[in-house]
């Protein structure tokens, strides 16, 4: 399988470093996928700094359960994506340029 992969950076805050339990990653290939994994057993909340993410407006698609929702991708490259995972929780999201983002 051919794509780009690379490894997200984490952050949290200084009364919640909860982050740490959290695992990231992207793969480019036609889309950019974001996956995020709670590796704990606790609740886990950061932000995740994607690079591949800023180079466009997207439109993501939560895969499971199924939700869609639209980012602009200067934000996320800057501020990154809050992500708020339950125990043991994942995200896999996959995300295509939008036409609505201006």
């Amino acid at each position: 399988m051919r794509g780009d992969w690379q490894l997200c950076e984490r952050s949290g805050w200084p009364d919640n470093m909860s982050c740490t339990n959290l695992l990231a990653w992207t793969w480019v290939m036609k889309h950019l996928c974001l996956i995020v994994v709670n590796l704990s057993e606790n609740q886990a909340r950061a932000n995740k700094n994607s690079p591949a993410a800023s180079r466009t407006a997207l439109a993501a698609t939560r895969c499971v359960p199924s939700t869609s929702f639209e980012r602009d991708g200067t934000e996320l490259g800057t501020e990154g994506f809050y992500v708020d995972l339950p125990a043991w929780e994942f995200h896999f999201l996959v995300a295509e340029q939008s036409s609505n983002i201006q």
